[in-house]
């Protein structure tokens, strides 16, 4: 079975002030460069959303999640270091997501029915044959 990662987050989870998170923090502090913030981005007292070509960050009051877009641009890990260590971030725990992709090395319908046949219910039967 071949496995890959698709998709990849991080999430703070703590008490967060959004007011305090303008574009310009993220810019003077090195976690993304001012063209790469693409449009339409959101910065306000109450919410903060705004992606690049690879990450987007959305920043509420009780969560902060940074997830990666492009999986050939991980950058999460190193912005999730810059933003924790550049403000005074009240984190009560760290969460992290990951969505895989499996491909079997056999046809589909042999791991389907491998990975999920019981032979001891009647109603697979009618669904799964051997055909």
């Amino acid at each position: 079975m071949n496995k890959s990662i698709a998709v990849k987050n991080i999430v703070f989870v703590g008490f967060f002030q959004p007011s305090k998170f303008d574009k310009f923090f993220f810019i003077k502090n090195g976690l993304v460069k001012e063209d790469e913030i693409l449009e339409p981005s959101v910065f306000s007292p109450e919410v903060v959303q705004f992606r690049t070509t690879g990450v987007s960050i959305a920043i509420l009051l009780n969560q902060i999640i940074i997830h990666q877009v492009d999986i050939l641009q991980d950058r999460i890990d190193e912005i999730a270091q810059k933003l924790i260590q550049s403000s005074d971030l009240e984190i009560t725990a760290i969460g992290i997501n990951i969505t895989w992709n499996l491909s079997p090395d056999e046809s589909l319908e042999n791991s389907t029915k491998n990975f999920f046949l019981n032979e001891r219910n009647e109603m697979f039967s009618k669904f799964f044959n051997s055909d």
